[in-house]
């Protein structure tokens, strides 16, 4: 699979990608499709372990299971979904998960420069396999294992508290709070 840049490898177009918006001081927080490819290149396996995409997609499948409990009113319902064990969906590879999740942009299929990318050099050169090495360091995923083992707890104990019989607008209320308190956060 390549991209209509002259026969360029479409992983090396993304790490390519990668870098210039990191290093070209032109990536800005409100530039969501930017946001997209520097996370769905440093999600990629090359730069992150398995254990740890795993667990960042376990946090979307538990926010999503928060998303359901908010929604439903009857606490029949909402012991039926603490119940379940959240499973992470996967449309595409795990990076496309990861960078959809931690962005909240779809992405979209398409590699092709944009207009802070596209430059008009007066010479092509061509790629290079493993010059980006060295230059795109490992992905540091922090505090997704402790909020999954907490939400987990708060689950276990929402349980508890359902089954004494209290009512479930309270409930609700209580995780409609929860839920506006969750942020997911991507730092340079």
């Amino acid at each position: 699979m390549t991209t209509k840049n002259k026969g360029r490898p479409i992983s090396m177009e993304r790490k390519y990608q990668q870098l210039l918006l990191v290093h070209s001081g032109k990536l800005s927080l409100k530039d969501l499709k930017s946001m997209y490819r520097v996370t769905y290149v440093a999600a990629t396996d090359e730069y992150s372990s398995p254990k740890d995409q795993k667990s960042i997609l376990s946090t979307e499948a538990r926010i999503e299971k928060l998303m359901k409990l908010t929604m439903t009113r009857d606490l029949a319902k909402q012991q039926a979904i603490m119940r379940l064990k959240p499973k992470p969906k996967l449309a595409g590879n795990r990076a496309d998960a990861i960078a959809s999740f931690a962005t909240d942009y779809d992405g979209g299929k398409d590699w092709a420069r944009y207009t802070p990318m596209v430059l008009k050099p007066k010479k092509y050169n061509p790629p290079r396999h493993g010059s980006s090495k060295g230059r795109i360091g490992k992905t540091k995923y922090i505090g997704f294992d402790r909020f999954n083992n907490d939400f987990d707890a708060m689950i276990a104990s929402l349980l508890k508290f359902s089954n004494s019989g209290t009512d479930g607008k309270h409930i609700a209320g209580q995780l409609q709070k929860v839920k506006a308190g969750i942020n997911v956060a991507i730092k340079r």
